[in-house]
């Protein structure tokens, strides 16, 4: 999946702001255009996301393996298990925000400059 927050942040970087309007590179919106796509496809309302560290991870993928294996879990809970690993897509993402705040102030952004009066695609 393509970093949202890398996208919005290439828009902006590249954007020229006018005084009633704002000029955007053709190439950027269409990489932010894809990055959007991308997160859309992915938003499922029967789906959960889960942000932790990759090693938290890897613990309880391990965990949850070996628990689909043991012989001391019900059959039908370990076929659950079984199941459910092979269910699970997990997303790198490209880059670490400096911050905890910064995807939020990257979406509040892309927010504002939806509700711009104009905007103009440098052609």
């Amino acid at each position: 999946m393509s970093n949202l927050l890398q996208a919005c942040r290439t828009l902006i970087d590249d954007a020229y702001t006018g005084r009633f309007f704002v000029k955007i590179v053709p190439e950027g919106f269409e990489r932010f255009k894809a990055a959007v796509e991308d997160t859309a496809r992915l938003i499922d309302p029967d789906k959960v996301a889960i942000i932790m560290p990759a090693t938290a991870w890897s613990i309880l993928a391990e965990t949850l393996a070996m628990d689909a294996e043991s012989s001391h879990i019900d059959r039908a809970l370990r076929e659950e298990i079984q199941v459910a690993l092979g269910a699970i897509e997990t997303v790198q993402l490209l880059s670490e925000p400096a911050n905890a705040g910064e995807p939020a102030a990257a979406f509040d952004l892309v927010t504002a400059a939806l509700v711009l009066p104009a905007m103009e695609v440098r052609s």
